[in-house]
């Protein structure tokens, strides 16, 4: 037990391999977290004002049925940043796109941004009772709004689903043709546009 190689043993190379990991997590989060605040800076200034002609113009009102058949509309969520999916229940690409948004909002809660952003889900064309049944199947995260009334397709400009809105506080566009939950660029905007 004297010779100078038992201190290189396995055991004790293994719990000095940990301990290093540990440092090396927490000093590379540490740089992550900072280098989040410098992107979002920039991807405020030079992205988000870039992502739709309509950015800076209000985002037309329309009224809306949700899940207990209440009539609501966008202007009770003035105060917030709204990330609005457009979609209909034959959209396969709208449909799977719903564990992205779960998995986004989670991301977003774990770092407090959930009470800032409100995710909005609005199911046009089919009938309510369909779109109350994908709702029960695959419970899209955030607050599920139903109507029939195609005329936002013009005053929103949607010519293809999903189609992803982004809504600042006051209730104007700061994109028409957002990312979707799967794009990887969406937490930095979405953070850039929390922190704005």
């Amino acid at each position: 037990y004297n010779h100078p190689l038992y201190f290189y043993s396995a055991a004790n190379l293994k719990h000095c391999f940990i301990k290093l990991f540990i440092c090396f997590v927490f000093v590379f989060s540490s740089f992550i977290v900072k280098g989040q605040e410098v992107d979002s800076a920039w991807l405020a200034k030079n992205i988000l004002p870039n992502l739709s002609k309509d950015a800076s113009t209000f985002l037309p009102d329309a009224s809306f049925i949700d899940e207990k058949g209440n009539t609501r509309s966008l202007s009770e969520f003035k105060g917030k940043i709204l990330l609005i999916d457009v979609w209909t229940t034959w959209c396969g690409n709208c449909i799977i796109r719903f564990p992205h948004s779960e998995q986004l909002y989670k991301r977003l809660k774990s770092i407090h941004l959930d009470t800032a952003i409100q995710f909005i889900n609005i199911c046009t064309e089919d009938s309510k009772s369909e779109w109350k049944k994908m709702l029960k199947k695959h419970h899209p995260a955030g607050i599920n709004l139903y109507s029939k009334d195609t005329s936002i397709y013009q005053s929103w400009n949607v010519s293809a689903f999903p189609r992803y809105i982004l809504v600042d506080r006051s209730g104007k566009i700061l994109s028409g043709h957002y990312f979707g939950p799967d794009d990887g660029r969406i937490d930095y905007t979405l953070y850039a546009a929390v922190k704005e």
